[in-house]
């Protein structure tokens, strides 16, 4: 945006002939590439957020392998611990199917935990995936928007920049043909 503006401040402290302005022309192309150079940054910026999202979704199913494992060794050591009380009490087997079923469960539970963390997070890291796209997409959108306007500006200064010079030289031409 700054750019525009000093785009439009040197139109305005121009000198001006009959309705038409001169213009620093090096100062314009110089403000012209320092405007192209701009619009990569956009890109750039939408890249990396779609990386960063990608990486925050890989860090999420990292965690949830690293839930679930955790979860699995935590019911095989308390499966481990029931089958030891079972053991210990063979001599009640209500006591030791009790146990059993009841490591069993949390087994599965702990499967059961585990899968719905995987599903979260594959969901979030989805919807971040989208979002980032979405944002790299607008970001791209505005990005061309942007200089299709500065350049449509600039071919329009342009255009009565050189009608000034036309003006101009129509009427040098005309006060050298007086004096001739």
């Amino acid at each position: 945006m700054e750019i525009v503006k000093d785009m439009v401040g040197l139109v305005n402290q121009s000198p001006r002939i009959v309705g038409k302005i001169f213009l620093d022309w090096q100062f314009m192309l110089n403000l012209i590439h320092e405007l192209e150079q701009s619009l990569p940054a956009d890109y750039i910026d939408a890249q990396n957020i779609k990386t960063d999202a990608e990486a925050y979704a890989e860090g999420e199913r990292r965690r949830a392998d690293q839930e679930r494992e955790s979860a699995r060794v935590e019911a095989a050591s308390i499966l481990e611990r029931a089958r030891q009380h079972a053991q210990a009490l063979s001599a009640d087997t209500e006591v030791a199917r009790l146990a059993q079923e009841r490591a069993a469960e949390m087994v599965h539970n702990a499967d059961d935990y585990a899968a719905q963390v995987r599903t979260d997070a594959e969901a979030h890291a989805a919807e971040v995936r989208r979002q980032a796209a979405e944002y790299e997409e607008t970001t791209r959108r505005s990005s061309e928007e942007y200089a299709y306007s500065i350049l449509n500006h600039l071919r329009s200064v342009m255009v009565r920049a050189s009608g000034s010079v036309d003006d101009g030289l129509q009427q040098l031409q005309q006060i050298m043909n007086r004096r001739a």
